[in-house]
Parts: C-alpha cells; structure tokens; sequence
C-alpha cells in the first residue's frame, strides 16, 4: 500500500541553502542506491548536480522540517529522481513520478544502466527504453539509457 505524501513545488530560483540540502540528500540517496558509482565518483558528480539544480523545477516531499524526497524537471523531462536513503522504498519516488506525470506531462527520463533498481521503477511507470549511450555526460563508462512513456 502506497502512503500519500505531500508533493510541493520548490519557488525558483532556488537558494543557496535549499540547494545545499538537496544536493546533501542526492549524495545520500547516491551512496544508498547506486552501487555501481564509488564514493570518489559521487564527490566528482557532486559540484555539478548542485550547479545545475537552479536550471530546474523542483518537487520536494517532507517529513516534518526534513526534505525527504525531490524531484527535477525541465519541460517533460524528468531530470532527477532521488530518495533519501532512510525513505527508499516508502513509496515516495512513485508520488512524485505520478504526480509529475499527471500535472506536468513528464513523459521521458534518463538512467543509469547499471542502476537496475531504478531502470525496473520506471518501467513499472509505463517507460520503454528509447536510446542508448555508452557513457555519461562525462564521458565516463557508465552507459546511459533515455526512456520514454509508453
């Protein structure tokens, strides 16, 4: 049985702290779920995630003060998903796709290969894998899969 959380739109631009609490949570969520990325790799992708959160429209669920889950999206594109560590599988990855999907037409995502767990999420959300590259955005061999809806 799926909880309902409360999904809320961050105002943008987002500020320096809301920033630094988000990009805290991704490596929390980074180190607790993608076993394929070693803790120097996760401190290399680090200062870029944060860079580029501005760029996007972010969704945020909390559990009291704490920010527990986010979301980023740019037009129909789900950029970022993540989990903090001590709330994956609490159905809250799955609230906010839903409500991203319903509300803002997100229809396609990008994923890791080698994130299993996430590649099986969104095909269970209706995504097909479309495309595929060999490495990442940096050129690093962690092939990336581009999934669409339907």
């Amino acid at each position: 049985m799926t909880m309902e959380y409360i999904v809320r739109r961050v105002p943008t631009p987002i500020d320096a702290k809301m920033g630094e609490k988000l990009t805290a949570l991704w490596q929390r969520s980074s180190e607790a779920s993608h076993d394929f990325i070693d803790a120097p790799e996760i401190e290399f992708y680090r200062p870029f995630v944060e860079s580029l959160l501005p760029e996007f429209d972010i969704y945020t669920i909390t559990r009291g003060r704490r920010v527990a889950a986010f979301a980023a999206v740019k037009g129909r594109m789900l950029e970022m998903l993540f989990v903090d560590a001590p709330y994956i599988g609490m159905g809250m990855g799955t609230q906010l796709l839903q409500r991203l999907m319903q509300d803002q037409g997100v229809d396609s995502v990008d994923v890791n290969e080698e994130n299993t767990r996430a590649l099986a999420f969104y095909k269970r959300h209706g995504f097909r894998i479309a495309e595929r590259d060999e490495r990442d955005a940096f050129g690093r061999a962690h092939p990336i899969l581009h999934l669409k809806l339907g």
